[in-house]
């Protein structure tokens, strides 16, 4: 299980905001809809992520997921990720999440 994709999700952006320009650091809000285990699920999500010198993002953030059965999950991770110019146009990241204590 360690390692596997357990879920995935696609969503918009809602909000950006510009926390520094040196080096460039920046918040998103998005939402989200996909799965969890199999089960239908909807995600918000915040997160802030920073430009390092080699162009790659490093982000940490929180979200929350509640699946189509009005389960929820609280969870915090960290990753990395590209811009979309390499990418078909869209920011991509992957990171593991660690699920809040008492969530789920």
């Amino acid at each position: 299980m360690l390692g596997d994709l357990i879920g995935e999700s696609k969503g918009k952006r809602i909000v950006r905001r510009i926390l520094s320009v040196n080096p460039p650091t920046a918040e998103v809000s998005f939402e989200a809809a996909g799965s969890l285990l199999g089960i239908a699920a909807k995600e918000n999500v915040t997160y802030t992520s920073e430009v390092r010198p080699d162009g790659s993002i490093f982000g940490d953030g929180m979200g929350l997921i509640i699946t189509a059965d009005g389960d929820q999950l609280s969870w915090n991770g960290s990753g990395l990720g590209k811009f979309g110019a390499e990418l078909d146009g869209r920011d991509r990241c992957r990171f593991p999440i660690r699920p809040s204590p008492g969530s789920f």
